[in-house]
Protein backbone atom coordinates (compact mmCIF):
# COMPACT_ATOMS: atom_id res chain seq x y z
CA UNK A 1 0.00 0.00 0.00
CA UNK A 2 1.44 3.67 -1.21
CA UNK A 3 0.38 6.35 0.90
CA UNK A 4 0.63 9.65 -0.76
CA UNK A 5 1.42 12.12 2.51
CA UNK A 6 1.01 16.01 1.46
CA UNK A 7 0.39 19.20 3.67
CA UNK A 8 0.19 22.96 3.64
CA UNK A 9 -1.58 24.38 0.12
CA UNK A 10 -2.42 27.96 1.43
CA UNK A 11 -5.02 28.51 -1.00
CA UNK A 12 -5.66 32.50 -1.86
CA UNK A 13 -7.98 32.93 -4.59
CA UNK A 14 -6.00 35.85 -5.72
CA UNK A 15 -3.30 34.05 -6.62
CA UNK A 16 -5.03 30.99 -8.09
CA UNK A 17 -3.29 30.49 -11.32
CA UNK A 18 -0.28 29.34 -9.43
CA UNK A 19 -1.94 26.85 -7.33
CA UNK A 20 -2.95 25.35 -10.28
CA UNK A 21 0.56 25.52 -11.94
CA UNK A 22 1.67 23.99 -8.58
CA UNK A 23 -0.85 21.21 -8.36
CA UNK A 24 -0.23 20.41 -12.11
CA UNK A 25 3.49 19.64 -11.27
CA UNK A 26 2.12 17.67 -8.30
CA UNK A 27 -0.53 15.18 -9.79
CA UNK A 28 2.16 14.76 -12.85
CA UNK A 29 4.78 13.46 -10.42
CA UNK A 30 2.23 11.11 -8.72
CA UNK A 31 0.27 9.68 -11.21
CA UNK A 32 2.29 6.83 -12.05
CA UNK A 33 2.75 5.80 -8.55
CA UNK A 34 0.21 3.78 -7.86
CA UNK A 35 -1.03 5.79 -4.79
CA UNK A 36 -3.59 3.74 -2.65
CA UNK A 37 -4.31 6.56 0.24
CA UNK A 38 -3.51 10.09 0.17
CA UNK A 39 -3.12 11.58 3.67
CA UNK A 40 -3.45 16.11 3.39
CA UNK A 41 -2.53 17.24 7.07
CA UNK A 42 -3.91 20.66 6.94
CA UNK A 43 -3.77 23.89 5.76
CA UNK A 44 -6.11 23.60 2.74
CA UNK A 45 -6.61 27.40 2.60
CA UNK A 46 -4.98 30.34 3.80
CA UNK A 47 -7.78 32.26 5.42
CA UNK A 48 -10.78 30.05 6.92
CA UNK A 49 -13.39 33.17 6.44
CA UNK A 50 -15.40 31.76 3.34
CA UNK A 51 -17.27 28.17 2.62
CA UNK A 52 -16.52 28.76 -0.89
CA UNK A 53 -12.76 29.11 -0.45
CA UNK A 54 -12.62 25.52 0.62
CA UNK A 55 -14.84 24.75 -2.14
CA UNK A 56 -12.35 26.34 -4.85
CA UNK A 57 -8.94 25.03 -2.94
CA UNK A 58 -10.59 21.47 -2.74
CA UNK A 59 -11.45 21.48 -6.66
CA UNK A 60 -8.23 22.35 -7.18
CA UNK A 61 -6.24 19.96 -5.25
CA UNK A 62 -8.16 16.83 -4.44
CA UNK A 63 -10.42 16.33 -7.22
CA UNK A 64 -6.98 16.74 -9.92
CA UNK A 65 -5.22 14.42 -7.70
CA UNK A 66 -7.86 11.87 -7.49
CA UNK A 67 -8.48 11.94 -11.19
CA UNK A 68 -4.09 11.69 -11.26
CA UNK A 69 -3.96 8.39 -9.26
CA UNK A 70 -7.79 7.15 -9.84
CA UNK A 71 -8.83 7.39 -6.65
CA UNK A 72 -12.46 8.25 -5.08
CA UNK A 73 -12.58 10.78 -2.20
CA UNK A 74 -13.17 7.76 0.27
CA UNK A 75 -8.78 7.30 0.20
CA UNK A 76 -8.14 11.11 0.90
CA UNK A 77 -7.91 11.66 4.20
CA UNK A 78 -8.02 15.54 5.22
CA UNK A 79 -7.16 17.47 8.28
CA UNK A 80 -7.46 20.88 9.70
CA UNK A 81 -4.88 23.15 10.45
CA UNK A 82 -4.58 26.99 12.05
CA UNK A 83 -4.63 28.42 8.41
CA UNK A 84 -8.27 26.77 8.21
CA UNK A 85 -10.02 28.59 10.99
CA UNK A 86 -11.84 31.90 10.72
CA UNK A 87 -9.45 33.82 13.68
CA UNK A 88 -11.13 36.35 15.48
CA UNK A 89 -14.93 34.85 16.28
CA UNK A 90 -14.34 33.37 19.44
CA UNK A 91 -16.30 35.22 21.93
CA UNK A 92 -14.03 36.43 24.96
CA UNK A 93 -15.31 34.69 27.60
CA UNK A 94 -14.38 31.01 25.62
CA UNK A 95 -11.30 31.95 25.53
CA UNK A 96 -10.79 33.27 28.26
CA UNK A 97 -11.61 29.78 30.10
CA UNK A 98 -9.73 27.60 27.61
CA UNK A 99 -6.69 29.91 28.49
CA UNK A 100 -6.29 29.07 32.04
CA UNK A 101 -6.55 25.66 31.67
CA UNK A 102 -3.69 23.97 33.57
CA UNK A 103 -4.41 19.97 33.40
CA UNK A 104 -6.03 17.89 31.36
CA UNK A 105 -9.15 17.29 33.81
CA UNK A 106 -9.86 20.87 33.45
CA UNK A 107 -10.79 20.40 29.85
CA UNK A 108 -12.92 17.36 30.54
CA UNK A 109 -14.73 19.92 32.70
CA UNK A 110 -14.80 22.23 30.04
CA UNK A 111 -15.85 19.66 27.36
CA UNK A 112 -18.87 18.97 29.89
CA UNK A 113 -20.87 21.77 28.69
CA UNK A 114 -22.00 21.30 24.73
CA UNK A 115 -22.87 24.70 24.33
CA UNK A 116 -19.03 25.97 25.47
CA UNK A 117 -17.50 23.48 23.30
CA UNK A 118 -19.85 24.32 19.83
CA UNK A 119 -18.88 28.31 20.55
CA UNK A 120 -14.92 26.98 20.98
CA UNK A 121 -15.40 25.77 17.78
CA UNK A 122 -16.88 28.66 16.38
CA UNK A 123 -14.10 29.86 14.04
CA UNK A 124 -13.81 26.49 12.50
CA UNK A 125 -17.31 26.58 11.43
CA UNK A 126 -16.77 26.83 7.59
CA UNK A 127 -14.38 24.05 7.25
CA UNK A 128 -16.54 21.83 9.52
CA UNK A 129 -19.13 22.71 6.65
CA UNK A 130 -17.15 22.00 4.25
CA UNK A 131 -15.88 18.54 5.44
CA UNK A 132 -19.22 17.22 6.03
CA UNK A 133 -20.33 18.58 2.66
CA UNK A 134 -17.33 16.74 1.45
CA UNK A 135 -17.69 13.36 2.79
CA UNK A 136 -21.21 13.05 2.26
CA UNK A 137 -21.97 9.45 1.40
CA UNK A 138 -18.31 8.15 2.73
CA UNK A 139 -18.35 5.85 5.80
CA UNK A 140 -16.61 7.61 8.37
CA UNK A 141 -17.40 8.87 11.74
CA UNK A 142 -16.77 13.22 12.16
CA UNK A 143 -17.11 14.66 15.05
CA UNK A 144 -14.83 18.29 15.57
CA UNK A 145 -12.00 16.67 18.08
CA UNK A 146 -11.45 14.08 15.28
CA UNK A 147 -12.52 11.78 12.37
CA UNK A 148 -12.36 8.06 12.26
CA UNK A 149 -12.93 5.46 9.30
CA UNK A 150 -11.75 1.95 8.36
CA UNK A 151 -10.90 1.00 4.99
CA UNK A 152 -9.13 -2.70 3.56
CA UNK A 153 -6.44 -1.57 0.82
CA UNK A 154 -4.53 -4.54 -0.41
CA UNK A 155 -5.55 -6.55 1.73
CA UNK A 156 -4.40 -4.35 4.63
CA UNK A 157 -7.06 -3.27 7.11
CA UNK A 158 -6.18 0.24 8.03
CA UNK A 159 -7.74 2.31 10.95
CA UNK A 160 -7.52 6.17 10.52
CA UNK A 161 -7.37 8.98 12.89
CA UNK A 162 -7.84 12.23 11.58
CA UNK A 163 -7.09 14.94 14.98
CA UNK A 164 -7.82 18.21 15.11
CA UNK A 165 -4.72 20.01 16.60
CA UNK A 166 -5.77 23.22 15.35
CA UNK A 167 -8.64 23.43 17.60
CA UNK A 168 -6.77 26.41 19.69
CA UNK A 169 -4.90 27.73 17.51
CA UNK A 170 -4.38 31.50 17.38
CA UNK A 171 -1.06 32.38 16.05
CA UNK A 172 1.80 29.94 14.95
CA UNK A 173 4.50 31.92 17.26
CA UNK A 174 2.06 31.71 19.99
CA UNK A 175 0.85 28.17 19.94
CA UNK A 176 3.67 25.90 20.65
CA UNK A 177 3.36 24.22 23.54
CA UNK A 178 0.00 25.80 23.97
CA UNK A 179 -2.54 23.55 22.36
CA UNK A 180 -5.28 21.87 24.09
CA UNK A 181 -7.22 18.77 22.89
CA UNK A 182 -10.29 15.92 24.67
CA UNK A 183 -8.30 13.10 25.19
CA UNK A 184 -11.05 11.16 26.25
CA UNK A 185 -12.70 11.96 22.89
CA UNK A 186 -9.24 10.94 21.37
CA UNK A 187 -9.00 7.78 23.50
CA UNK A 188 -12.53 6.71 22.45
CA UNK A 189 -11.68 7.09 18.68
CA UNK A 190 -9.01 4.85 18.29
CA UNK A 191 -10.51 1.87 20.95
CA UNK A 192 -12.90 1.70 17.80
CA UNK A 193 -10.19 1.50 15.26
CA UNK A 194 -7.92 -0.84 17.63
CA UNK A 195 -8.53 -4.37 15.85
CA UNK A 196 -6.95 -3.02 12.50
CA UNK A 197 -3.90 -4.37 10.91
CA UNK A 198 -2.65 -0.50 10.84
CA UNK A 199 -3.68 2.33 12.78
CA UNK A 200 -2.69 5.63 11.32
CA UNK A 201 -2.68 9.35 13.12
CA UNK A 202 -2.82 12.46 11.30
CA UNK A 203 -2.67 16.39 12.31
CA UNK A 204 -1.65 19.40 11.58
CA UNK A 205 0.69 19.50 14.38
CA UNK A 206 3.56 17.63 16.46
CA UNK A 207 2.95 16.61 19.83
CA UNK A 208 5.46 18.56 21.01
CA UNK A 209 3.16 21.89 20.29
CA UNK A 210 0.70 20.64 22.77
CA UNK A 211 0.64 21.67 26.42
CA UNK A 212 2.64 19.64 28.54
CA UNK A 213 -0.07 17.61 30.56
CA UNK A 214 -2.04 17.22 26.74
CA UNK A 215 1.74 15.89 25.29
CA UNK A 216 2.00 13.36 27.77
CA UNK A 217 -1.88 11.63 27.74
CA UNK A 218 -1.66 11.83 23.87
CA UNK A 219 1.17 10.42 23.27
CA UNK A 220 0.56 7.63 25.34
CA UNK A 221 -2.22 6.78 23.32
CA UNK A 222 -0.42 7.14 20.05
CA UNK A 223 2.64 5.86 20.43
CA UNK A 224 1.32 2.55 22.50
CA UNK A 225 -1.84 1.39 20.19
CA UNK A 226 -0.54 3.37 16.35
CA UNK A 227 1.89 2.72 13.72
CA UNK A 228 1.69 5.91 11.60
CA UNK A 229 2.04 9.46 12.89
CA UNK A 230 1.94 12.04 10.03
CA UNK A 231 1.97 15.68 10.47
CA UNK A 232 2.62 19.06 8.80
CA UNK A 233 2.40 22.90 9.66
CA UNK A 234 6.23 23.27 10.07
CA UNK A 235 6.89 23.07 5.86
CA UNK A 236 10.23 20.88 6.56
CA UNK A 237 10.59 17.16 5.41
CA UNK A 238 11.28 14.75 8.19
CA UNK A 239 10.79 10.77 8.54
CA UNK A 240 11.95 8.06 11.20
CA UNK A 241 11.17 6.18 13.93
CA UNK A 242 9.65 8.00 16.76
CA UNK A 243 10.36 6.61 20.48
CA UNK A 244 8.08 7.51 23.76
CA UNK A 245 9.39 5.25 26.64
CA UNK A 246 9.40 1.92 25.47
CA UNK A 247 6.31 2.37 22.67
CA UNK A 248 7.77 3.34 18.81
CA UNK A 249 5.68 4.65 15.90
CA UNK A 250 6.70 5.78 12.19
CA UNK A 251 6.62 9.74 11.84
CA UNK A 252 6.48 11.63 8.96
CA UNK A 253 6.19 15.31 8.79
CA UNK A 254 5.12 16.88 5.03
CA UNK A 255 7.06 19.51 3.15
CA UNK A 256 4.76 22.21 1.94
CA UNK A 257 2.04 22.18 -1.11
CA UNK A 258 2.83 25.86 -1.23
CA UNK A 259 3.37 28.62 1.06
CA UNK A 260 4.08 32.44 -0.69
CA UNK A 261 4.28 33.94 2.43
CA UNK A 262 8.06 31.75 3.53
CA UNK A 263 10.44 31.43 1.38
CA UNK A 264 12.27 29.04 4.07
CA UNK A 265 9.33 26.23 2.87
CA UNK A 266 10.14 23.43 1.50
CA UNK A 267 7.90 21.58 -1.42
CA UNK A 268 7.18 18.40 -1.56
CA UNK A 269 5.37 15.21 -0.51
CA UNK A 270 6.12 12.21 0.87
CA UNK A 271 4.94 8.25 -0.54
CA UNK A 272 5.06 5.81 2.46
CA UNK A 273 5.17 2.21 1.53
CA UNK A 274 3.48 -0.33 3.34
CA UNK A 275 3.09 -3.44 2.88
CA UNK A 276 2.45 -7.62 4.74
CA UNK A 277 5.24 -9.77 5.67
CA UNK A 278 5.31 -13.29 4.80
CA UNK A 279 3.01 -13.81 7.88
CA UNK A 280 0.62 -11.28 6.76
CA UNK A 281 1.57 -9.12 9.54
Amino acid sequence: MNILHISDFHYLERNDSDYRTRVEKLCNDVSNKAIDLIVFSGDLVYEGGKLDTFKKASSILFDELLKATNLDKSKIVITQGNHDMERGTEIHSITKDLDSIMTSNAVDDFCKDSRSVELSFENSKHYNEYIREYYNGVDIEINDFCNTRTQNINGINIGVLSVNSAWRCKKSEQDRGNLLMHIPTVNDAVFKIKDCDVILVTMHHRLSDFKEFIESELSNIIYDRCHLLLTGHYHKALMGTSCYGDSGILFSSAPAIYNRHDPKSEYGYRIIGLQKDAKGE
